[in-house]
């Protein structure tokens, strides 16, 4: 066991291997009786894991509601899983405070889980999907090719992210081997590009 400020860090081994960070005990052992085929033996266990003990019907009903609304997606990058359960962790205890509030007389019924989750991210989106659409819409506005029809312009096409058609031709790779993908395209041919480059490439072929 280790502790730095109110932090222990703690490895311990019984039927398995087990590692422990907590906030909620000291860096010490404790004793509790186990059973065995010979009768109860008394056990030497860090404090840690006796706290867990104690309370972890409360940590498997905070992890069974968590799994309802995940953030994120999966990923082989540690910091990004870390950084979708921080975030999960934060609107769950929210969402559990939200409902420990005291209600006026009167007032209207609490939000549910769900409705808890939209209602945070309605919030999220406001004031910063429109700007954000307008700086867009900026930079690739009048974007048209010469020797085109002017319905060729570069804009942010609906749908997901798709792999850009000039860069898959040329097989161009970038970080983690994979080819860029983009949500910009060109209006009329519904062809996902890049960039500029490849923009006005795929619209030379054509001519």
């Amino acid at each position: 066991m280790k502790q730095i400020g109110n932090l222990v860090a703690c490895w311990w081994r019984d039927k398995r291997a087990i590692s422990m960070l907590s906030t909620n005990a000291s860096p010490e052992m404790g004793t509790a009786q186990c059973r065995t085929k010979d009768g109860p033996v008394e056990k030497h266990i860090p404090e840690s894991v006796l706290v867990y003990n104690a309370n972890m019907g409360g940590v498997d009903r905070h992890d069974q509601l968590r799994s309802y609304y995940p953030i994120g997606s999966k990923s082989h990058k540690w910091w990004r899983c870390c950084l979708w359960f921080l975030l999960e962790v934060a609107a769950l205890n929210a969402y559990i405070l939200y409902q420990q509030m005291p209600r006026l007389p009167g007032a209207p019924k609490p939000l549910v889980h769900f409705q808890f989750h939209l209602q945070i991210a309605k919030s999220l989106m406001k004031g910063s999907s429109r700007k954000r659409n307008y700086r867009e819409a900026t930079a690739v506005a009048g974007l048209a090719v010469e020797g085109t029809s002017v319905e060729h312009q570069r804009v942010r096409l609906a749908g997901r992210k798709k792999q850009c058609y000039m860069c898959k031709q040329k097989d161009v790779r970038i970080a983690s081997n994979k080819r860029p993908e983009t949500v910009f395209g060109c209006s009329l041919c519904n062809t996902h590009l890049c960039d500029e480059l490849c923009f006005n490439q795929f619209h030379a072929k054509l001519n």
